[in-house]
């Protein structure tokens, strides 16, 4: 599982992260909500 913090996310890079194991897909800036929700699906598996 991978959770994936960028600041040049697009639709094709969202697309792929649902496809594969990713946990979380977070644009930058990061908000503080997101990064706990991705950690909290990630430590849940």
């Amino acid at each position: 599982m991978k959770t994936i913090i960028t600041g040049h996310g697009d639709v094709s890079q969202t697309e792929e992260a649902a496809l594969s194991d990713t946990v979380g897909f977070i644009n930058k800036p990061l908000q503080r909500e997101a990064l706990e929700e991705a950690l909290e699906k990630a430590f849940a598996s």
